[in-house]
């Protein structure tokens, strides 16, 4: 465990749950609502291809989908994905999606 002030999160549930749950969010978006192909969406965030295929195709664990879920109403209300467009490289949108995930706990 990780103790920030008051916040106290274990940094294994946020690699291993937070961020793909922030990553298929991501890749859904891009996909219905900007028809970014999978290639595309792999480039974006600096996976392969087959991940993004999995992610479209619900191919992750319950933890993950409850997480998305849970996190689906702040990654609209935070723009992430509108601010993931604008982002030049892989980098910065895993900059913005772990500084997301930081200030989501």
């Amino acid at each position: 465990m990780v103790t920030m002030g008051k916040k106290e999160f274990d940094c294994g549930i946020i690699v291993s749950t937070m961020i793909p749950a922030v990553r298929i969010r991501v890749a859904e978006i891009l996909d219905s609502k900007y028809g970014y192909t999978q290639k595309d969406i792999a480039d974006k965030l600096g996976v392969v291809q087959v991940a993004v295929s999995k992610y479209l195709n619900k191919k992750y664990s319950k933890a993950v989908e409850k997480m998305k879920e849970n996190l689906s109403a702040k990654i609209e209300k935070d723009k992430l994905v509108e601010n993931i467009i604008k982002s030049s490289n892989s980098d910065e949108v895993n900059y913005k999606i772990e500084r997301f995930c930081e200030n989501a706990v």
